[in-house]
């Protein structure tokens, strides 16, 4: 363990979330499932019983609505009024730029499915978007590198990038996590 290395963050954000109405109950919880084809193959089917499993002890509080695969096209047509959002996919921080004086500079991207089984990315603007349009509360990012700040900017990462745009909490990885790794986080999660 490196002591410069944080398990775990917290970042406050810089405009205070809106205050919203109260949420209805049974609250709508979008759940994004993307496994591109061209991308190394993750088993997402074991995350998906793991949350319908959690939440089946709670139906009366939350309901579930799968995208799979997920699309920008499906993802946008799901998220309507949904406090809760949780993606299940590969996810990066991309380089923007060459590295300046030896620091990385990039954005964190999504990589849902395009419709015919090819990655299709979903930028950072994108997915705070649609959250922010949704009245997203919280979203949970089980994908790669979604907590992962560039070296020169704190709001370069998706995670807060979404706390910035006004949601209340926001879960993400810095690194890269394994396939079995996620189910299993997910799973306490929302146990």
């Amino acid at each position: 363990l490196r002591p410069n290395v944080s398990i775990v963050r917290h970042q406050s954000n810089q405009a205070p979330p809106t205050s919203l109405s109260p949420v209805t109950v049974p609250m709508r919880m979008v759940v994004a499932l993307a496994s591109p084809t061209n991308l190394p193959k993750l088993i997402l089917s074991e995350e998906r019983a793991s949350i319908e499993e959690a939440l089946n002890t709670h139906p009366e509080s939350v309901q579930a609505i799968f995208c799979e695969p997920a699309t920008h096209k499906n993802l946008s047509e799901a998220l309507v009024d949904a406090p809760i959002f949780h993606y299940a996919g590969h996810a990066k921080m991309e380089q923007t730029a060459s590295k300046i004086f030896g620091l990385l500079e990039g954005k964190g991207k999504l990589y849902l499915d395009d419709g015919d089984g090819e990655y299709d990315p979903m930028s950072t603007e994108q997915l705070s978007r649609l959250l922010s349009e949704a009245k997203t509360r919280l979203a949970f990012l089980g994908g790669c590198e979604t907590a992962r700040r560039d070296d020169r900017n704190v709001w370069s990462s998706l995670a807060a990038h979404l706390l910035n745009a006004g949601l209340f909490a926001v879960v993400g990885m810095q690194y890269k996590i394994g396939n079995k790794n996620a189910t299993a986080f997910a799973d306490k999660f929302y146990q």
